[in-house]
This record gives C-alpha cells, structure tokens and sequence, in this order.
C-alpha cells in the first residue's frame, strides 16, 4: 500500500495529488494509504472534487484507498465537519432541507433530480421554482447574520440556480453535489457545484452550429461561458428543443454567472481533461481529469452588492451579435432575473 502524506489541501495542491495517485496506479500501484494527520489546510473545492476522483478510480478501476486522519487539529476536525471522512468512505449526506447551526459552511451533501421534482410536485410550482428554491436556501444560510444587503442574496441565488440548472438540463447526471463555506477573514463566500454527467463538451458539442469548431474540453468549456450559445437550445436544426422542465434555455446562465465571479472573486470550471480558473488578474488552466462538471463560485460579499444582473445580461446579448456563430441574441425572461 502506498502512502500519499497529504500537507495541504487547497485546490493546487489537490489536483497535484490526483496526478501523483495516476502516474502510481500507471505503474502498477492498486491500493492507496491517505494520510491526512498533518494537513493543515482544507479548501471545499478541493474536497469534493478529490471525493469525486476518489470514488471513480475506486469503481472504475477498482483502486483501494484508506485514510488516516487527526482527531485534535483544526484542519481535520473541519474536513470531518464538512463530511468529507465519510464521504471518502462513500457515505454522502442527502438532506434536501439544510439546518442552520451556527457554522459558517454548508456540508457535502447530494441534491438529487428526485428530491427536486418531489419538491416541485408537492408545492405545486416549476421546475425553475424548484431549483431557485434549493439555491436560496444555501444562500440565506451563508448569509445569516452577516449584515449583508439584499442585492448580495439575490446574486447568489442567482448565479447557484443558473449552475444547478445547466446540471440538471444539459449533464444527464441525477444528483449534484455542493458544498458551501463563508470565509469572515476577507468576507467572502464560496460554493461548490460537482456532478458526474457526460461534462461540457458532449453537451455544448449539440449545438450544430458549434460542432466542427469545437476540437477539445478547454475549448468547449470556453464556448459553453459565452452568451447565448447553449447546447439544448440549438439542438436540434429545425425542431423545438426537448422538454428539460424549463420554460425558456438561451444560453446566458453560465455567462452571467461566470462574469459575475471572475471580476469579484473567482469562478473555476473543470470539465473532461480541463480547468479554467478565472480571478480579475489571472487566467489559468491545467490538464486533469473528471468525467462531469465541476465548479467554484466565490465572490467577496463587499463588491457584489452593487452588480446589476440585468446589466449583465445586456452586455452579453451586445456580444451575442458579434459571436460569428449563431447564438441566441436575446436572453431568457429566467436569465435576467432571480
């Protein structure tokens, strides 16, 4: 059994880890010893994602991983908080009701297709409604008792509702994954999104328009975060887009969403063989791996209380004209608002 000592757990640190746990399992290694005794950092992306990686190497490849972990740090004893031991062990928490307790993070926990539609059945409302119903929740917990503006909820809700639909219309995965963490030290906030579907680029890669332009996951992760170019939308030439529980897709969800976190914190996606990682300063990408999508949202709470969605908006349908492809012009009524 080979021990990997993890030391840190942030995302750069993680995904070097992932790299080391494949050239190993390359030459031959089958069982793995996950030493987190002396970690001093954990970071959410980082946990779900490596819970992710976790799991599909062990069922894909029939890996064995074991971990041993410290009772009396901080660091463990918030990775075990956030149910990151357990869900190691593939015991992912499923709570379609979250509980405030007074932390300042939201657990790894499953949200389920199942557990929307019942919602939406027995409150009689959409699917749209569903959804924005689950995104609010994780934002009004993140935000309790932080003083902060209405406009600040709005935005966040927003942009977690336009993640966990593109999930749930485009990825064919039936749970997605979150988790959430408000950080007090520079008043920021961050949410995860992670599911285990086709990824981007078999689903951006159905817009016609865009097939033959479209040669890798960096490029279809680029194509899916500009305004107007949804997969679902163009489809099908001729025919009216199949029914996903939504009144209107146009393909600015992501856009927005993406904008929003790229010029007041930081917006990561991570699809097939690639990551993109926006902040306003930088843009990075890395090769990896991840047979779905996942994502990071962080925005400083301070700088998102004056953004106008709606301004947004129009700014991408401005750029939609000039897309030498075809893309919807005009953005959904559900995209210019909560």
């Amino acid at each position: 059994m080979k021990e990997i000592i993890i030391k840190e757990f942030n995302k750069r640190k993680m995904f070097r880890y992932c790299d080391e746990i494949e050239k190993l399992i390359v030459d031959g290694e089958t069982s793995f010893l996950l030493n987190f005794k002396d970690t001093k950092f954990f970071e959410p992306f980082a946990m779900v994602y490596f819970i992710a990686f976790v799991h599909r190497t062990r069922n894909t490849k029939g890996i064995s991983f074991e971990y041993e972990r410290s009772v009396t740090t901080d660091a463990c004893n918030y990775a075990d908080f956030m149910g990151f031991f357990d869900a190691l062990d593939g015991q992912i928490s499923s709570k379609a009701t979250l509980e405030y307790d007074g932390k300042t993070y939201i657990k790894i926990h499953s949200l389920t297709k199942k557990a929307i539609r019942e919602f939406e059945v027995q409150n009689n409302i959409d699917m749209a409604d569903a959804v924005t119903h689950f995104a609010s929740q994780m934002a009004q917990f993140l935000l309790r008792n932080r003083n902060s503006k209405p406009n600040t909820e709005e935005v966040l809700t927003y942009s977690l509702r336009e993640i966990y639909r593109n999930v749930l219309e485009h990825s064919t995965a039936k749970e997605i994954w979150s988790a959430g963490q408000y950080w007090k030290r520079n008043n920021t906030v961050e949410l995860v999104i992670l599911d285990n579907g086709v990824g981007i680029r078999n689903t951006i890669t159905k817009n016609i328009h865009l097939r033959e332009h479209i040669n890798n996951d960096l490029q279809a992760i680029r194509y899916a975060m500009l305004p107007g170019l949804s997969g679902v939308a163009f489809e099908r030439k001729g025919k009216k887009p199949p029914d996903y529980g939504y009144p209107e897709n146009s393909g600015y969800g992501l856009y927005v969403t993406s904008e929003i976190c790229r010029n007041h914190g930081e917006f990561l996606i991570a699809s097939g063989d690639s990551y993109l990682r926006l902040t306003p300063t930088k843009t990075k990408t890395r090769k990896i791996y991840h047979q779905g999508t996942a994502i990071s949202l962080k925005m400083n709470l301070d700088s998102i209380n004056e953004i106008s969605i709606l301004d947004i908006v129009r700014k991408g349908e401005e750029l939609a004209k000039t897309l030498p492809y075809k893309a919807n012009i005009r953005a959904s009524s559900l995209s210019k608002k909560l």
